[in-house]
């Protein structure tokens, strides 16, 4: 099992770090969706605090299957079109 560690931003400014044991091949996927929690956090910051478990993420695997960005699977999510990726 591979270990990697995950570098979030935290609510209060800092950050978060985490350790992931798990399979490589997932490493790209987890990832992707520590992405998306950091621009939700950026989106929603003082509205609303985030954490991966908030997210329903087999409604955003799509997303990610698509080869989308975190920012633009959030955007797309929200139904903007702000970043111009696929």
């Amino acid at each position: 099992m591979a270990v990697a560690r995950l570098i979030l931003p935290s609510q209060d400014g800092g950050i978060l770090v985490s350790n992931y044991e798990g399979d490589p091949m997932q490493d790209t996927w987890v990832h992707w969706r520590a992405g998306v929690v950091a621009e939700l956090r950026r989106d929603l910051q003082g509205v609303l605090e985030v954490d991966e478990d908030d997210v329903d993420w087999d409604a955003w695997r799509p997303l990610f299957e698509e080869g989308r960005s975190p920012r633009a699977a959030v955007d797309r999510a929200f139904v903007r079109e702000g970043s111009g990726e696929a």
